[in-house]
């Protein structure tokens, strides 16, 4: 997910750049992007990458753990008796399918803009 970092690197980079040089223009500064910008567009970048990437990666763990679970049952299955065989459909977890994917993924994106939105206000490069 590195392809994501750089991209919105480059995108505020550009935007701090362009700053650069419009204190430069009213004779503010040389017109070179400081060490101190260059770290907030790492910063900014990295935040974008954490908030578009982690659903995606709570999908996939989410789903890894459910198959590891399903498999797990089904080996323990053989030494059960009759009686306990009828109960572990009961207790297995349900097939986790595309809509549920979709309907955790909404979930969290829902989560990460409501936390963000209260632990950080609006800030422009």
């Amino acid at each position: 997910m590195q392809g994501v970092y750089y991209y919105f690197y480059q995108i505020f980079r550009n935007k701090a750049e362009v700053a650069a040089l419009e204190q430069k223009r009213l004779g503010i500064g040389d017109g070179s992007v400081g060490m101190f910008s260059l770290l907030i567009v790492a910063i900014f970048s990295v935040c974008v990458n954490v908030l578009l990437t982690n659903p995606i990666w709570v999908v996939v763990m989410r789903m890894q753990t459910h198959r590891k679970e399903s498999s797990r049952t089904l080996s323990g299955d053989v030494l059960l008796n009759a009686t306990e065989q009828a109960l572990v459909p009961a207790v297995e977890p349900l097939a986790y399918g595309t809509s549920d994917v979709l309907n955790s993924l909404s979930e969290i994106r829902l989560c990460c803009y409501i936390s963000t939105t209260q632990m950080m206000p609006s800030i422009a490069i």
